[in-house]
């Protein structure tokens, strides 16, 4: 294929993927984090994309000055992957302090860190002291499980991310979790696109580059999501799953296992549904039998995890009441969201998940996917995977809030970048036998060199930016000096996120939402020691965006009222304004 023609390809792809998107946001008209992550972030760096796809041509004339650097990556392949893998770790664990300042910023990471200091201390679950339990649900109000009694808490989600977390932490490495995982992926990917393309080194060194040069890979591992362990995870499944032999079957379902387990069901089975239905149409009826019936399993078996975890604690469902979350009644809920924003909020994500790789990325991808189509078997399903899972969220969760990339499709980034790697092999061909040639490495050596030097530091300073105020205002909350902090969220964007407690309450000051609790509890709790509040105005004082301010007749806004009152009574507070541990600038 002529480079040309890829590159116009490639920028009409880009221009009308965001044309869509301008007309939708123009016409829905719904402002929230997503559209404002589009205009900030991700359209700025999109013009940058389609200023490096345009350059491409003069990329390819740079053969002979990047000699060097495709000699010495050839050289010794895999020294050249342990180096990329290990720039890969270095780059999360460094960034998870740098960037985002060692603090959760989503209530998602948030409540993995909680769930890992309960297994930390060997339990799966944290009991609650008689005198917190009227306030439980406003000291974890996200994604928490309540228990009618108040007698134990827990995340709502599945344990693996926060084992990991909690093994990582054992050895003092709990920040670097991420980029473990993401470094693994970068191994992996190696070794998928070899298994694929055995015939030349070239392909696998293509896949490292493309995957270890994504802004979305290198910013989320800096994160406590799960979504790097989903990445890691599916490709070790793939890798054993196509492995031969009865062993690596078997690891492969107990793979599948942990990866179901992470934080929510649905997402790998999405991902290897395709691969297990191949087996059937390919007539390997004791594999295929033997993959079909462990999914089964794992899909009744894992929501028995909270009988276990409140087991552990002598109690259970049937005497407690546990308002475990049940994954078919939180996705017929989310029909709800359905309507015209949904299509909004998609196009957006399909945006940011365009946006947040190397540009070079989609260019390949747009020629691999007819490729793909042809080519069937484990071409075919791991683009499969993708339609099934954008499928799935566009229809169940279109909104994705809190995000570096699009991080539903995190899981998935190997499937694109060996897509990506199979249109290589047409763009730039071997003259003989399939993969891509030596031509190809030079070209994906420079877009990778330009991600690291533009986009990746760029990514990184947004993401710092957007972050830095709830570090800010984590820290004013952390050091102020009373016994417990009110966090009034009205007017903050995200300002419940800012509530964080250790599962035993060890923490001073203790933090509560005002948003869940009743009139009467409200001021029961200014009547805790020495209370004081973050609202809006000690949340401008850190940078955090504001939003519009509850109605003053809901629920909310009469919350916000009566903490107002007895604010201004002198019975509850003083305002937070700054972290008092830290001199005013």
């Amino acid at each position: 294929m002529d480079l040309k023609l890829l590159r116009r390809n490639a920028i009409v792809g880009f221009l009308v993927l965001v044309l869509a998107t301008e007309l939708a946001a123009l016409t829905v008209r719904h402002d929230d984090l997503s559209s404002y992550f589009f205009a900030l972030q991700d359209l700025p760096v999109l013009g940058l994309a389609i200023g490096l796809i345009w350059l491409l041509p003069r990329l390819e004339g740079l053969r002979r000055h990047l000699r060097p650097v495709t000699a010495a990556l050839t050289a010794r392949p895999g020294l050249t992957v342990a180096l990329m893998a290990a720039a890969v770790a270095l780059t999360g664990w460094i960034g998870s302090r740098v960037v985002f300042g060692g603090q959760p910023l989503s209530a998602d990471e948030g409540m993995a860190l909680f769930d890992a200091q309960i297994f930390r201390h060997g339990a799966l679950i944290a009991p609650l002291a008689p005198g917190w339990r009227p306030f439980d649900f406003a000291m974890a109000p996200t994604f928490q499980i309540f228990l009618k009694s108040g007698a134990a808490w827990s995340s709502s989600y599945y344990p693996v991310n926060a084992m990991l977390h909690a093994a990582m932490d054992c050895v003092g490495l709990r920040a670097a979790t991420g980029g473990v995982l993401a470094a693994a992926s970068v191994a992996l990917i190696h070794r998928l696109a070899r298994r694929l393309w055995p015939e030349t080194s070239t392909a696998g060194l293509v896949a490292v580059l493309l995957l270890a040069s994504s802004s979305q890979l290198l910013v989320t591992s800096m994160t406590a999501y799960a979504m790097s362990a989903h990445l890691a995870l599916n490709l070790l499944w793939l890798n054993l799953f196509l492995a031969r032999g009865r062993l690596s079957q078997v690891l492969a379902l107990a793979t599948a296992a942990a990866a179901t387990g992470l934080h929510q069901l649905v997402f790998h089975p999405l991902f290897a549904a395709p691969f297990v239905l191949q087996l059937w149409l390919d007539r390997r009826l004791g594999r295929a039998a033997f993959h079909t019936a462990g999914y089964l399993a794992l899909a009744l078996l894992w929501p028995h995890y909270w009988d276990l975890a409140l087991g552990s604690a002598h109690l259970s469902r049937a005497h407690d009441a546990a308002t475990v979350l049940d994954p078919a009644k939180i996705a017929w809920s989310q029909l709800e969201s359905l309507g015209p924003h949904a299509l909004q909020w998609q196009l957006e994500n399909l945006c940011r998940a365009v946006s947040w790789q190397n540009p070079l990325t989609l260019a390949l991808f747009l020629v691999g996917v007819p490729l793909a189509l042809r080519s069937g078997g484990v071409e075919r399903s791991l683009l499969a995977g993708l339609v099934l899972t954008l499928g799935l969220v566009t229809v169940i969760i279109p909104y994705q809030g809190h995000g570096w990339g699009y991080r539903y499709l995190h899981g998935l980034l190997g499937n694109v970048v060996l897509i990506a790697v199979r249109g290589a092999s047409v763009v730039w061909p071997r003259e003989a036998g399939p993969g891509p040639g030596r031509r190809a490495l030079t070209v994906v050596t420079a877009s990778a060199l330009l991600c690291a030097a533009v986009l990746v530091p760029v990514r990184m300073w947004q993401a710092h930016g957007f972050s830095a105020p709830y570090v800010r205002a984590e820290a004013v909350i952390t050091h102020a000096p009373a016994d417990l902090v009110l966090v009034s969220s009205d007017g903050l964007a995200f300002g419940e996120d800012l509530v964080r407690n250790d599962p035993w309450l060890r923490n001073r000051p203790v933090v509560m939402s005002v948003m869940t609790l009743t009139p009467g509890l409200i001021e029961r709790a200014c009547g805790l020691g020495r209370v004081a509040i973050f609202d809006r105005t000690a949340g401008g004082a850190a940078g955090i965006l504001p939003q519009p301010l509850a109605d003053a007749d809901s629920p909310a806004g009469r919350r916000f009222a009566r903490l107002n009152q007895l604010q201004a009574a002198g019975r509850c507070g003083p305002i937070l304004t700054r972290d008092p541990g830290r001199p005013a600038r």
